[in-house]
């Protein structure tokens, strides 16, 4: 992670979303949601910060979390930031892309809650529950 950001770079901090049940935040997935957004205060701090996430509860939840503590809101979700195999909706790396990008334009900072196959996608095939992944997006 570079400490200073060129105007056409950004960085794009993933997140897994919590463990959940009936698509809400467990109370597990809640406090590592907490322990995520402590460690991005840290990471993000004095920069230009937006928070988007997969358009589903548990995304929503986490990122809602992540945004009272850094203080950063408001949280957008999108449907293009949702996958899951199991139930046929695959990732769309073309769609998210042209979000992230037209969001590189205004911020220097964009945290993602997202699915899993979007990360595994990327080639971080092991993130777990609560675990972030950060990268220079250009």
């Amino acid at each position: 992670m570079s400490p200073n950001l060129t105007p056409s770079a950004m960085e794009l901090i993933l997140v897994r979303y919590g463990e959940h049940e009936d698509e809400h935040l467990s109370d597990k997935g809640k406090e590592a949601m907490l322990l995520v957004a402590k460690k991005l205060e840290k990471l993000v701090k004095d920069k230009k910060i937006c928070i988007v996430s997969a358009n589903i509860p548990r995304a929503v939840e986490s990122a809602k979390i992540i945004s009272e503590i850094i203080k950063v809101s408001p949280v957008e979700a999108f449907d293009e930031f949702y996958a899951a195999e199991e139930k046929n909706i695959y990732t769309d790396i073309s769609r998210a892309t042209k979000i992230f990008d037209s969001l590189s334009k205004k911020f220097d900072v964009v945290i993602a809650v997202i699915s899993r196959e979007y990360i595994e996608k990327i080639g971080k095939k092991d993130l777990k529950r609560g675990e972030i992944l950060v990268l220079d997006y250009k």
